[in-house]
């Protein structure tokens, strides 16, 4: 079932004969199918047991998750001003928001799916977590580049995520091999040009670096040659010293053994 138009005006017209717990084979009730809609609204939705909203089907997914996907920012609104108002034993807001399907997958995952991606934005801002990884270490890059959602990658590189153009998972994939197995042409030049370019910033930061060591090093060099011409005049001296004052000790008695008589007594 897909919700349109028709199901829709059901729904709205004969909500008292509407079980909402009911679960198809996918573990699905209603309320994950209302929100697997990009023009579902707040009203479709208010009218079922807010108890319900938690509630995941098969492949562990909610009802937020499925808004999230569809990029239908209405009803992640709504859910997360729920969260911020409701005192619910039934919803937690951490829970909520750090929640993961049965493969790992965090919200931010599943909005990297929607062409809509000030989702990203709004999930950012309630705290989740840009770096997470799924099941199979597959970053948010990995999970968009594997459905060829260039849109959400490009926001991603936007916000500074750019190490997870070349991480790898579990299965020795980086983005780039995972948008190239599913042929999304459009990802792949994109993750091409975007890495050429950090690679030659990365380059210039690592030259830059090395300029710094080699001066860094010179300039110890320096130091310790001036500490060594320190040290060897400071050595001259102290040998010279120990050499009079050996003069001094050692005078009168070679003095005894010759006769340094003056020429007036002669």
């Amino acid at each position: 079932m897909f919700y349109n138009d028709a199901i829709k005006h059901l729904t709205r017209n004969n909500r008292e004969y509407i079980d909402t717990t009911i679960q198809d084979s996918n573990g699905k009730t209603i309320v994950h199918y209302i929100c697997n809609s990009s023009r579902s609204v707040c009203e479709d939705i208010a009218w079922i047991p807010e108890c319900q909203f938690q509630q995941a089907d098969s492949r562990g997914l909610t009802a937020l998750h499925y808004a999230v996907k569809r990029g239908n920012i209405p009803l992640v609104q709504f859910f997360l001003n729920r969260l911020d108002s409701t005192h619910s034993e039934h919803v937690t807001k951490t829970t909520t928001m750090t929640q993961l399907d049965h493969y790992g997958r965090t919200l931010l995952h599943y909005a990297t799916e929607s062409s809509r991606t000030e989702i990203i934005d709004i999930l950012l801002s309630r705290g989740c977590n840009i770096d997470a990884v799924d099941h199979k270490k597959r970053t948010l890059t990995h999970h968009a580049a594997s459905i060829g959602k260039v849109k959400a990658i490009r926001k991603l590189v936007e916000l500074g995520a750019t190490d997870q153009l070349s991480a790898v998972d579990l299965e020795g994939n980086t983005p780039m091999d995972l948008a190239r197995s599913c042929s999304a042409h459009d990802v792949v030049e994109f993750l091409r040009s975007t890495c050429t370019n950090t690679e030659r910033e990365n380059d210039d930061t690592a030259q830059i670096k090395h300029q710094d060591r080699i001066s860094s090093t010179v300039k110890q060099w320096s130091n310790i040659k001036a500490f060594s011409e320190l040290g060897l005049f400071l050595a001259g001296i102290l040998f010279t010293s120990l050499i009079l004052i050996s003069l001094l000790i050692f005078h009168p008695t070679l003095a005894s053994c010759y006769d340094f008589r003056s020429p007036l007594s002669l």
